[in-house]
């Protein structure tokens, strides 16, 4: 019987060896195989929930603030489609849950459902306490139908409970839409500063309200109802996550966990073994 370490055998061995080290970069920064998504728990925010709730009862607008708001509304409504925004809010929120949580991510919902009775002071406070960073899904309404694209929402420098998070707020916004107007082609209308959100104001964590699109605009309106444009826009938002946390996407595992990285490295040994069991007497 021949010896198996032929030149052949030598270099195919050579070439699955670097397949394997491929993989365990690709599946963390740091070469360890541990995913760096998995170090990160990401708040999301459906905005809003049904008119069936009642929350009109008043909460303060941020920590000692004698300034009293709704606990929180329903939430505007497609004028050209009819869904009203806390659906279509909780529709791309479930599907950017998923791919985060495919992507490596912890997550963690303010809601699950559009009856859940939760104010926008027990929304921040909860992501506050369980999550690194949280984006709020929400879309816009205008009295102009022509008005269309989409925008975040930051605190400023000079809000009155939050103003030391400005900086990171307004990074993480401007990320996040730069990235989901890529992803869908939605104009971008920039990062607002706004200092009476409730959720903003009690938020202890970097976090940004996402603006989607106009649900009074028929361009919008349709598009976001698409289920291939929301694959986009959940896509682009997890980019936008994907680099405001320093996670490189091109060398960073998507999609792929600690255990199915295992799993294909074993398949992978095994084909090997076979192949050079069937060549060994060649």
């Amino acid at each position: 019987m021949r010896s198996v370490f032929t030149a052949k055998n030598l270099f195919l061995a050579v070439c699955f060896l670097s397949v394997l080290l491929t993989m365990g970069v690709s599946a963390g920064e740091d070469g360890t195989g541990k995913n760096p998504r998995s170090n990160y728990t990401i708040g999301i925010d459906p905005g809003h929930q049904s008119e069936k709730i009642d929350m009109s009862a008043l909460e303060a607008n941020g920590p000692g603030s004698s300034v009293m708001k709704a606990k929180c509304t329903s939430g505007t409504t497609g004028r050209f489609t009819g869904v009203p925004e806390y659906k279509l809010n909780l529709a791309v929120a479930l599907q950017l849950r998923d791919l985060l949580e495919e992507m490596g991510y912890k997550t963690v919902m303010t809601r699950t459902n559009n009856e859940t009775a939760i104010s926008n002071k027990e929304r921040a406070l909860l992501v506050s306490k369980k999550s690194d960073v949280c984006v709020r899904i929400h879309a816009n309404g205008s009295d102009d139908s022509s008005v269309s694209g989409a925008m975040t929402m930051s605190v400023s420098s000079s809000n009155p409970y939050v103003g030391d998070m400005a900086a990171e707020n307004q990074r993480l916004s401007k990320i996040i839409l730069d990235h989901y107007c890529r992803a869908t082609g939605f104009s971008n209308k920039g990062v607002m500063l706004v200092d009476n959100m409730t959720g903003l104001n009690w938020s202890t964590i970097p976090n940004t309200i996402l603006e989607m699109g106009f649900m009074t605009n028929r361009n919008d309106d349709t598009l976001m109802q698409d289920p291939d444009m929301q694959k986009k826009m959940v896509k682009g938002i997890a980019e936008g996550i994907d680099e405001y946390l320093g996670i490189d996407s091109g060398t960073a595992s998507s999609g792929t966990s600690d255990s199915s990285l295992k799993k294909k490295v074993i398949r992978m040994t095994r084909m090997m073994e076979n192949y050079l069991k069937e060549t060994a007497g060649q």
